[in-house]
């Protein structure tokens, strides 16, 4: 419906516009005006993750994946935050990788794999995909998480490159200013 890729579109604006939190309220209204529209759920669940409000966006995401439970790109949002927050490991590494079967190519997804198996501790096997990964799509948060996971496994001059490469590309994306922060400065 048009009405509902207006809204999405308007709660983007306000996101690009530096206010977020209105961004969210347009989705959330949005939302309770059309509860099982998976589209609005699933732009909230990205919009509520971004804003750190975590359990809004899990509970998105797990509507979403109740009506389509082989919803790619509702299974590697949802297995990348799980990641990131360090929680139910395996059930996030079983998610990418049902998304990453429909998706083989996806520089997104892939990177997922890599972070999920880097907070595996499979450093090794991370860094394949993280690598393909960054081959298939200069990003600042890829760049982040392939930085670290070099910077780990001691290829410091390396990861720099990455990561200059990654602020050139987005100088103000957060989690590469928050990977530098934590790791190299």
């Amino acid at each position: 419906r048009a009405e509902l890729q207006v809204t999405r579109t308007r709660a983007r604006v306000e996101q690009i516009a530096g206010r977020p939190e209105e961004g969210l309220r347009i989705l959330a209204n949005a939302v309770e005006q059309y509860p099982d529209n998976l589209e609005l759920r699933y732009a909230r669940a990205l919009m509520a993750a971004r804003l750190d409000r975590f359990e809004v966006a899990r509970g998105d995401l797990e509507h979403v994946l109740d009506a389509e439970p082989d919803n790619a790109r509702a299974l590697n949002a949802l297995g990348y935050m799980l990641a990131d927050r360090g929680l139910e490991l395996q059930r996030a590494k079983s998610m990418i990788e049902r998304a990453l079967e429909q998706n083989p190519e996806d520089a997104a997804t892939l990177d997922s794999m890599g972070w999920v198996l880097y907070r595996l501790g499979r450093n090794e096997e991370a860094l394949e995909y993280l690598r393909t990964a960054w081959e298939r799509s200069r990003d600042a948060e890829i760049a982040a998480h392939l930085g670290e996971g070099l910077w780990v496994q001691g290829l410091r001059q390396r990861a720099r490159e990455i990561w200059a490469a990654g602020e050139e590309l987005a100088p103000d994306n957060e989690v590469l200013q928050e990977t530098l922060e934590r790791l190299a400065r």
